[in-house]
């Protein structure tokens, strides 16, 4: 009983391959087509069980039917191993099919008037699947094989009878034809239009995506302008006294090493100089982000920015990290603030630093980008701890810091966003936790109006260089 139930299972399971393996090579029409073999060959065997047939019948029917059966399954067989070339197999077939009903309607005696009608499904079927050419050239076909098949008794046919089968092989193949175009056409159409909507919809979703983009930016711009003359006004209020605590300790300091001050003392006049000194640091960040001002631009190279911040930048990271340079020749020149560009580039490459291990890397990179639009870019990359995906959103919020208490003020990655958003261009960051972060600036390169009013370009050290120079 198991074995049954196994058996009966194993079937269905062989079956439902076959099916979905058959889905997979066939369309929907030409399964309709294949399912029509079928019942083909259910009708011939019903045909050769239930009529009564002459011996020579009954052969002549078993011998077409059997062919009908091998032909076709070579068909299917073919058409799995090559479904593209499914058309050219029609082709052949379709001289096959047309020859069987041909023996057919010629050599089963008495049952010869049945067999014509299986030029109509065959016309019908080559008109709807290739079109009304190929529809034309069937029904001529077959009318010239109907008659033939009667031949030599040309004189016995019924040619009213006759002619009107034909029109109507033609009146069927023309009427699929035309309706196998339209419905081609109209597939056609479909198509197009489902393009040009996936394209609107694209073209829409990337028009809302930049929309997002530019209300983000308004939002970040206005808190980053409330705040920036928020903490000036805090800064200035701070600084003054700091730098007054810090002078006086600075004295005491001195003091104690004329006059030989208790030693604790000494200690805490050290922590307090220290932590005095941290505070101006903060309050010379805070000053700096609420200054900033792309005024008093010039035409720059930025690889002369670059250059100028690696001096600044490098000796204090050449002894921990491998650091790799490749700045394109030629860029074409943007229109900028050297200082605060050069800034830029030092808080990318300082923030890299304190994200990589001794031994890592860290790269700059340089090159334009025709666009549209057209930049200028840089690209600061380093191979350190990466920042987590959650905090991707933040890292340009003022005040945001993954580093260590006492290590940042959170305030580098918000300058560089101001900075470059000044400059009319844009700041992205692209990080993977474990295998580091990759900081890319668009700017947008000079254009020919701020050429023509300045043709000199600034260099470190405040000269100018005319632009012809450079190249």
């Amino acid at each position: 009983m198991m074995t049954g139930e196994g058996d009966g299972s194993t079937m269905r399971t062989i079956v439902a391959a076959l099916t979905e393996m058959f889905s997979d090579k066939l369309s929907q029409t030409d399964r309709w087509f294949a399912l029509l073999r079928g019942v083909v060959f259910l009708g011939g065997m019903g045909w050769l069980l239930f009529v009564p047939l002459q011996p020579q019948q009954w052969t002549i029917l078993a011998a077409l039917l059997a062919a009908f059966v091998c032909y076709s399954a070579g068909l299917y067989a073919l058409i799995f191993l090559h479904p593209s070339r499914i058309r050219t197999y029609y082709l052949c077939v379709f001289v096959v099919d047309l020859a069987i009903i041909t023996a057919l309607n010629d050599f089963v005696g008495e049952v010869k008037g049945s067999f014509y009608l299986a030029y109509y499904l065959l016309v019908a079927l080559h008109a709807y699947y290739f079109g009304l050419r190929m529809g034309l050239t069937v029904a001529g076909a077959a009318s010239v094989l109907y008659v033939l098949s009667d031949y030599p008794d040309f004189r016995t046919i019924l040619w009213p009878e006759y002619t009107l089968r034909i029109a109507f092989l033609f009146l069927i193949a023309t009427f699929l034809g035309l309706l196998a175009e339209k419905d081609k056409r109209d597939k056609e159409r479909t198509e197009t239009l489902n393009g040009e909507l996936s394209e609107k919809t694209r073209k829409l979703e990337l028009a809302y995506a930049q929309l997002e983009e530019a209300q983000r930016q308004i939002i970040q711009t206005e808190k980053l302008s409330s705040l920036g003359t928020l903490v000036a006004g805090i800064a200035h209020e701070i600084n003054n006294p700091i730098g007054i605590i810090a002078n006086r300790v600075e004295v005491l300091r001195l003091e104690h090493d004329e006059h030989g001050l208790d030693e604790t003392l000494k200690e805490d006049l050290a922590v307090i100089h220290r932590h005095a000194h941290r505070v101006g640091e903060i309050t010379q960040a805070l000053l700096t982000y609420a200054r900033q001002s792309s005024r008093d631009q010039a035409l720059l190279d930025l690889n002369a920015v670059v250059r100028s911040a690696l001096l600044l930048w490098q000796p204090q990271a050449q002894q921990q990290v491998r650091i790799r340079t490749r700045l394109a020749p030629r860029l074409p020149t943007i229109n900028g603030n050297f200082t605060q560009l050069q800034q830029v580039v030092i808080n990318l490459l300082s923030n890299a630093l304190d994200a990589t291990l001794t031994g890592g890397e860290i790269g700059i990179h340089t090159w334009s980008d025709a666009g549209p639009p057209a930049v200028v870019v840089l690209e600061v990359s380093d191979t350190g701890v990466g920042i987590p995906a959650e905090h991707l959103s933040k890292v340009f919020d003022p005040f945001f810091t993954t580093k260590p208490p006492g290590k940042g003020t959170g305030l580098g990655l918000s300058v560089c966003l101001g900075i470059v958003q000044d400059h009319q261009g844009s700041i992205t960051v692209r990080s993977q936790v474990g295998q580091g972060s990759t900081f890319i600036v668009r700017l947008p390169p000079a254009s020919s109006h701020d050429h023509a009013g300045d043709a000199s370009v600034l260099t470190p050290g405040g000269t100018r260089t005319t632009a012809a120079s450079l190249g």
